[in-house]
């Protein structure tokens, strides 16, 4: 019975605490302009790298010279009135900028209604892959007779996810020297070769071992990470030089997402220069097909 009046208590507690939050939507409600307001993306063009957004807004009132109007990123875009009273307008807007849809207007003579939308759409995110990569593990150096030696150990991990009919072809470690390349090397999309030389070690090892030894695939197709890669390596880098090492994903329609997983630049007198905090952690840079940036990777 103590148990049964405890619950009972916690539950008049809840409804009493909801009472504002209830009455305050209910209030938002009544007040709002519109009975349904609403966005998808529409028409895509990798060529402009543009994407239609198609809006549509439903007063609960209007009138045969109501007139409505839709403000994105601060331009006002004129809307039209379609089926079923909706007020509808589609707007090409960039695959690689936040759009913002702030507000919608209704005019009728000389009287003005706003309305307030606050929409943020990412339509990248819809469009492309998310990637990431970094580099776990150990790192050591030291110079000698003009050339730092650089020793790398670790697991590259490629966090990978495509939405819809995304598609993951390839994954590749590239190694540069003073922006030349070094060497390539590919990363099994399947983490067999990785969990089959796999050894335990401290910050060489991925955390969730039995989440990783599979890869999600539709199909046929990989659609999904993560990828692993072992790492054990020297490198040897002149003076005044830098090494990056960065992994290159190529998606089902050829567009490469670019991550820098490590970067060691050394002094004219042979000293490491520590520059994490320009590089660590950045997003994947996007390029088209012919190795035009797209999307500049930021921190």
């Amino acid at each position: 019975m103590q148990n049964d009046l405890i619950s009972h208590m916690s539950t008049v507690d809840n409804s009493i605490s909801n009472v504002y939050s209830s009455v305050y939507s209910a209030m938002e409600e009544q007040t709002s302009l519109l009975s349904v307001g609403s966005w998808k993306f529409g028409k895509v063009d990798f060529d402009a790298m543009t994407v239609i957004l198609n809006c549509a807004i439903s007063p609960k009132e209007y009138a045969t010279n109501t007139e409505a109007a839709i403000i994105i990123d601060g331009a006002e875009h004129a809307m039209t009135l379609g089926n079923g009273g909706k007020f509808i307008a589609n707007i090409e807007i960039p695959l690689f900028s936040e759009t913002h849809v702030s507000t919608v207007i209704f005019r009728e003579d000389e009287s003005i209604r706003t309305e307030a939308l606050d929409w943020h759409v990412s339509p990248q995110y819809d469009y492309f892959p998310e990637i990431y990569a970094d580099l776990d593990g150990s790192a050591t150096g030291s110079s000698q007779d003009g050339l730092y030696v650089y020793h790398r150990k670790g697991v590259v991990n490629v966090d990978a996810y495509c939405k819809d009919e995304g598609e993951i072809k390839s994954a590749t470690l590239v190694e540069m020297l003073d922006g030349k390349k070094l060497s390539t090397t590919d990363i099994p999309l399947d983490n067999k070769e990785f969990f089959e030389n796999y050894q335990s070690e401290s910050g060489a090892r991925p955390e969730n071992v039995a989440a990783a030894q599979s890869t999600t695939q539709v199909e046929g197709h990989i659609t999904q990470g993560p990828f692993y890669y072992a790492l054990d390596k020297d490198y040897e880098i002149p003076y005044g030089s830098m090494l990056t090492l960065y992994v290159e994903v190529e998606d089902g329609n050829g567009f490469l997402y670019r991550c820098v997983i490590d970067h060691m630049e050394v002094s004219d007198s042979g000293e490491p220069i520590d520059d994490d905090y320009l590089w660590a952690g950045m997003d994947a840079s996007i390029y088209d097909t012919n190795g035009q940036v797209l999307y500049e990777g930021s921190q």
